[in-house]
């Protein structure tokens, strides 16, 4: 599958540089996982599909769903390696992307511009 909000180089970036080293593959895999968070809370909200409507997005609004899917994604990468990131320092990563995550799904279920997507599209 591909990716359409982040890539992986956002969620290494968030996931800090002792996060584990995971393939490409199960990159993709954890940022489609995020992808499909917010587009079902997006689909939830206003029915709007985030992925098949994303080149109607604004790019701002496309920043707070790289931010989201990535964030989501971080947490996964985290996740795959507490004790060698230490277990403070991942909980506080995972915590902080996690935040920024909600954050944007919350964005997502209160965005206007999905009620003007979903009338042109």
């Amino acid at each position: 599958m591909t990716t359409t909000f982040c890539t992986s180089g956002s969620v290494v970036l968030k996931a800090g540089v002792n996060a584990a080293f995971i393939t490409e593959a199960q990159y993709t895999e954890l940022i489609n996982q995020a992808e499909n968070a917010l587009n079902v809370a997006s689909i939830s909200a206003s029915g709007v599909d985030l992925i098949s409507d994303y080149a109607l997005m604004s790019p701002n609004f496309k920043l707070i769903l790289e931010d989201g899917a990535s964030s989501h994604a971080a947490v996964g990468v985290i996740n795959f390696d507490i004790d060698g990131i230490g277990r403070g320092t991942a909980n506080l990563a995972m915590n902080v992307n996690w935040t920024r995550f909600k954050d944007a799904e919350s964005k997502v279920k209160n965005a206007d511009e999905l009620i003007r997507v979903r009338r042109t599209s």
